[in-house]
């Protein structure tokens, strides 16, 4: 039996992290994240890039709640 079957693909880092960024304001929107909770979830994504274009939507959703 081969593993190429059971394989898991990889998606690039930058990839991920907008995988998982639309997933949390996904889940926001249909209300199973509070904003604060969205909040939490993006910061703890953010910490794992330096891109600029997320700082956007941080900032957003820090205003939003302060």
């Amino acid at each position: 039996m081969s593993d190429n079957n059971n394989s898991i693909n990889k998606l690039p880092p930058t990839d991920s992290i907008k995988i998982l960024i639309t997933l949390v304001e996904t889940a926001y929107k249909r209300g199973i994240y509070t904003l604060e909770e969205s909040y939490l979830a993006f910061n703890a994504i953010h910490t794992f890039t330096n891109e600029k274009s997320f700082d956007n939507v941080y900032n957003y959703i820090k205003d939003r709640i302060n």
